[in-house]
């Protein structure tokens, strides 16, 4: 199964499509595999972390929105879940 399929233009914008079920597993997954290398003290595990809340905060977005209007939206609630992460590890 495709994860993403990009469109290039044609006589309409360029489209990446992505299915609604295969993003829900990517999220999961994106979130377990930070959780373990968190756990395991693996290094790097921060990158994984940041990869993890950068699609959430994507996705999120562009569900709750319908879309992604401006890379502003997506960057304000990016920097949010950033915060707010920071603030449960104090």
């Amino acid at each position: 199964m495709t994860l993403c399929k990009y469109r290039p233009r044609r006589t309409y914008d360029a489209q990446f499509l992505l299915d609604e079920n295969d993003v829900n597993g990517l999220l999961k997954k994106s979130a377990e595999a930070a959780s373990a290398m968190r756990a395991e003290g693996v290094a790097g595990w921060q990158l994984y972390e940041g990869a993890a809340i950068a699609l959430d905060a994507l996705f999120n977005v562009a569900r709750d929105m319908d879309e992604v209007d401006m890379w502003t939206d997506w960057l304000a609630t990016f920097e949010g879940l950033v915060e707010e992460m920071e603030g449960e590890a104090e």
